[in-house]
């Protein structure tokens, strides 16, 4: 970001002619920035946002059951890309928001994609909750919500 700072010492400005020389030569600059320097450009896009979670052997509760159809659903642990999962993973489809796209999500934070899901197509993305019971709580307290999502870096 461009700053435009002009210190004048105090005693210099004797009457109100040369204050107002400096005004206007002050203005004057400001018009010749480009706008495009004072705000940065925010890609914002309309999503349903989804949760997922990762199933434990050993939790009490099961959101289609059982352990096997869990796994079956929400998979073994890893990311698409084959990293573990952790809070901060997205899941998308890749033809919207590639792998490493780094999105600002309203109610849960920062979250990079680094994962995909059967179901998550188009404008659809799936927000990692964590692990076991916690897991499957915070995935059921989300729901399914329509947020405007912030990309803060494109990823790919």
């Amino acid at each position: 970001m461009l700053y435009l700072y002009i210190e004048i010492e105090k005693s210099t400005l004797t009457n109100k002619e040369d204050k107002m020389k400096i005004k206007n030569v002050v203005i004057f600059l400001l018009l010749l920035i480009p706008t495009s320097l004072f705000a940065e450009q925010r890609t914002v896009i309309k999503v349903v946002a989804t949760a997922y979670y990762s199933p434990l052997p050993n939790q009490k509760n099961f959101y289609h059951k059982s352990f096997k159809k869990e796994i079956e659903i929400n998979g073994k642990g890893k990311t698409f890309s084959g990293k573990p999962l952790k809070e901060g993973i997205v899941a998308a489809d890749l033809k919207f928001f590639p792998l490493g796209t780094i999105l600002y999500i309203p109610g849960y934070g920062i979250g990079v994609v680094e994962d995909t899901g059967k179901a998550i197509r188009g404008r659809k993305i799936d927000l990692f909750m964590g692990y076991g019971d916690d897991g499957l709580a915070r995935a059921l307290k989300w729901g399914k919500r329509e947020v405007e999502i912030e990309i803060l870096r494109w990823g790919g």
